[in-house]
């Protein structure tokens, strides 16, 4: 089994056993850029991205290009 590696200074479990990473300011920056990535890269975001472009270009192509490219960002 493989070693896991913290990349920030948890507290003693003892004391705190389970926390958040917005509660460690070495991780919520982190935690909170994720978690806005993930909400941004959904697959209704997409797909509302994809509407929103074909509506204001009339482009099929264009909105499917819109999508994809965020999926490969993603």
């Amino acid at each position: 089994m493989n070693d896991m590696h913290e990349a920030v200074t948890l507290p003693d479990p003892a004391v705190k056993r389970l926390l958040h990473p917005t509660v460690l300011p070495e991780a919520r920056s982190l935690y909170v850029r994720g978690w806005w990535f993930g909400r941004l890269c959904s697959p209704p975001i997409v797909v509302a991205i994809g509407a929103i472009v074909w509506l204001i270009s009339g482009n099929l192509f264009a909105s499917l290009v819109a999508p994809l490219s965020t999926f490969a960002i993603a």
